[in-house]
């Protein structure tokens, strides 16, 4: 007795990780085509074909929480830098501004 062999059987395998876009039937990987966009604090998958958003989610300050997406580790940097170089900028001028204040309050 022989199997007969099923259409589903003849599919091609795709990884888990693959995402498909509900309006145009565009799929590729996580870390393929798709355009990510930060709009305020959140990150937006977009279909590079259609342009339809397929995953919207907070950004995330932390690398653990940090999704596998294409640039999301960039914004984390962006951010980390942004607010390393304030903090070294303000703690000089903190400084700077205490000193100044008590030299102007000597009589």
């Amino acid at each position: 007795m022989t199997l007969q062999r099923h259409r589903d059987d003849e599919r091609s395998v795709r990884p888990k990780s693959t995402l498909f876009c509900t309006a145009c039937d565009h799929e590729s990987p996580v870390g393929g085509d798709w355009r990510v966009r930060t709009r305020g604090d959140r990150m937006v998958t977009v279909c590079p074909d259609c342009e339809t958003a397929i995953d919207d989610r907070p950004v995330a300050h932390d690398e653990s929480m940090v999704p596998n997406h294409p640039g999301a580790l960039t914004v984390v940097a962006s951010t980390r830098l942004l607010l390393t170089s304030t903090t070294l900028w303000w703690t000089p001028l903190a400084v700077t501004s205490s000193a100044l204040l008590t030299v102007l309050d000597r009589p």
